[in-house]
C-alpha cells in the first residue's frame, strides 16, 4: 500500500505505508507533511494544491477506482 502525491494530475512522489502503523493517529498526515517538505520548491512554484491518494485500497466512493483521497 502506498501514499501517492499528485500535483496538477501528475504523480510527484509515492511512499510505502507501514500497515502496522496505518491506524496510528497522525501517521498518514506525517507522511503527507514529509512529502510536502521534500517537494517544497515544486509546490511553491505551482498554483495547485497537492492531492494525496492511498492506492490499493478499494473504495465504494470511487466507483471502480482503487484509490481514495485522504
Amino acid at each position: 500500500m502506498k501514499l501517492d502525491m499528485f500535483l496538477d494530475n501528475k504523480l510527484i512522489d509515492s511512499m510505502v505505508i507501514n500497515i502496522a502503523r496505518f491506524n496510528e493517529p497522525g501517521y498518514i498526515n506525517g507522511l503527507r507533511l514529509e512529502m510536502e517538505e521534500k517537494h517544497e520548491d515544486v509546490l511553491d512554484l505551482s498554483n495547485e494544491e497537492p492531492q494525496f491518494f492511498i492506492d490499493s485500497v478499494p473504495s465504494s466512493m470511487n466507483g471502480n477506482e482503487r484509490r481514495f483521497s485522504n
